[in-house]
């Protein structure tokens, strides 16, 4: 049976529901982004000071393990989530929460910082919707994240992230 991490979901969507000025959309992609960043923050600490991609890579794969996502190195050496910790949600809910974890993924990008990687949203079944692949360092040069990164995320997300983490998931 699958894992899941039902909590990480609701406290996703409660975060967006009580959070003010932004739609409820937005602010649960806005969340979900903050909280990917403070998950590859937790990899980069992991990884050490001078890791390259791989290394980071490797790392936020297992990050991304605990949470529930099943990740695995793709053809091109990327990250594919072989599984949705969200499901059956995602299927009945599919446009808010696959958008929600796609900003999640986008977040641990910018937080990894690792050149030449992108999170994606590419449909396949049984597996999640999000796939991480490489891009050209001149096309990554060229375009900005869609969310901005910001200077410091307070400890506050990263314990809820950390604690999300120490909590047995769902099967």
């Amino acid at each position: 049976m699958p894992r899941r991490n039902y909590e990480l979901l609701a406290r996703l969507l409660a975060q967006a529901l009580t959070s003010t000025g932004e739609a409820p959309p937005e602010s649960l992609s806005r969340g979900a982004h903050d909280v990917g960043v403070s998950m590859a923050c937790e990899a980069r600490d992991r990884a050490g000071p001078r890791a390259g991609r791989d290394r980071l890579l490797d790392v936020a794969a297992t990050v991304l393990d605990e949470c529930g996502f099943g990740p695995r190195r793709g053809e091109d050496g990327c990250l594919v989530l072989g599984n949705c910790p969200f499901g059956p949600l995602s299927g009945e809910y599919n446009d808010l929460i696959c958008r929600a974890n796609l900003a999640l993924m986008q977040g641990v990008v910018s937080g990894l910082r690792a050149k030449g990687v992108e999170a994606v949203l590419e449909r396949e079944p049984d597996r999640c919707c999000i796939t991480f692949r490489r891009v050209q360092e001149t096309a990554a040069a060229g375009r900005s994240s869609p969310m901005p990164l910001r200077r410091r995320y307070s400890g506050q997300v990263r314990d809820e992230v950390a604690r999300h983490r120490r909590l047995p998931a769902s099967r």
